[in-house]
């Protein structure tokens, strides 16, 4: 399912939100309360329109999260140019949205995940619809597990 416009902005907004959040992390400097109050805020907010954002945060540096938002605005203007998203970037949506349906459908109606595990169902429906395998579309969300960024070129 190719992202719309909407969901494009949105991904732009919450690569500049972990941006500010791995940055400050990777500083090191010791947190005030306050802010440790907002930061607990803004993972909560995040965490819920974007389920897994946090462990993007965890995996990738400041510096790749901030491509990743300057790549999302050339997805932004390649998709108003009437083209279609990259790969990468409709994984990325589709792992958000289809994630954040799981947990709303299994919140509204407890029920258990094939194997027990809600993520394999997800990284199963991830592969059927974008024809990657699951190593693939984790790489594109979360790096490569040598830690280097994925080539998002495609």
């Amino acid at each position: 399912m190719e992202p719309t416009l909407e969901e494009l902005a949105a991904l732009a907004m919450k690569y500049r939100a972990l941006v500010l959040l791995r940055a400050r992390r990777e500083r090191g400097d010791p947190l005030r309360p306050e802010e440790r109050a907002e930061r607990r805020t803004a993972f909560r907010d995040l965490a819920e329109r974007f389920p897994g954002a946090l462990r993007e945060l965890d995996a990738l540096p400041a510096v790749e999260l901030a491509a990743r938002a300057a790549e999302v605005d050339v997805e932004i203007a390649r998709v108003e140019r009437g083209e279609s998203a990259g790969t990468w970037v409709s994984v990325v949506a589709d792992f958000h949205r289809t994630l954040r349906a799981l947990l709303d459908d299994k919140r509204a109606r407890p029920w258990r995940a094939p194997g027990g595990r809600l993520m394999n169902l997800l990284w199963a429906t991830l592969e059927q619809r974008h024809r990657l395998p699951r190593a693939a579309l984790e790489a594109l969300m979360f790096g490569t597990p040598e830690g280097s960024p994925p080539d998002r070129r495609s």
